[in-house]
C-alpha cells in the first residue's frame, strides 16, 4: 500500500490514526480471489468510515508477480472484507515503472483487505481443490468423479 486518503471529511476530526499493516496469511477461513499478491488490514482511531465521502487506496503489484501469475495489469481487484464475505471494489491502473503497475481503489471503509486476481475462487472450484487433496490422502474420489467435476465447472462456463 503506498497511500490511504480520506476525501470529503463531513466534520472536523482530531487525533485520527491510520495504521496500514502487511499480513503473513489469510486473516478468514474463505480466499479472497484464486490469485492473491497480499493481504492487509486498515486499522483506524478517532474515525468511522461514514466520517468522508470517499476513501482511497493506492497500492502497487510487482510486474514479476504478474507475470508469474499468467496475470495482465488489469486482471487485479482489491477486495475489501466485510459482512462475512470478500466483496470486489473497482480498481484503475494508475501508472506503471520498470518494477510496479500502480493502482488506485475507493473503499466505503476499513477493514481486512486483499489485492489479488478478479477470479475469485469460486466454491465450485474450491469443492473441486479439495477432492482432488482428498484423492491424494485417502484414493477417494475416483479420477473419473474428480475429471466428471472439472467437466462440469467448464460446462457451467467456469474460468
Amino acid at each position: 500500500v503506498t497511500s490511504v486518503v480520506v476525501n470529503d471529511v463531513k466534520s472536523e476530526l482530531k487525533n485520527v490514526d491510520l495504521e496500514v499493516a502487511s499480513l503473513k496469511e489469510n486473516p478468514v477461513s474463505t480466499d479472497a480471489a484464486a490469485l492473491v499478491y497480499q493481504y492487509f488490514r486498515i486499522n483506524k482511531k478517532s474515525i468511522a468510515d461514514s466520517d468522508a465521502t470517499s476513501l482511497k487506496i493506492s497500492f502497487r503489484v510487482t510486474k514479476s508477480w504478474l507475470d508469474d501469475s499468467n496475470l495482465a495489469s488489469n486482471d487485479i481487484s482489491l477486495y475489501r472484507y466485510n459482512d462475512n464475505k470478500w466483496n470486489r471494489l473497482a480498481v484503475k491502473v494508475t501508472g506503471t515503472d520498470d518494477t510496479y503497475v500502480n493502482y488506485e481503489a475507493e473503499t466505503p471503509g476499513f477493514s481486512y483487505f486483499a489485492i489479488g486476481s478478479k477470479t475469485a475462487a469460486s466454491a465450485e472450484l474450491q469443492a473441486i481443490l479439495d477432492m482432488i487433496d482428498s484423492f491424494y490422502a485417502t484414493g477417494s474420489p475416483s479420477l473419473i468423479e474428480i475429471l466428471d467435476a472439472i467437466d462440469a465447472y467448464y460446462s457451467a462456463g467456469g474460468a
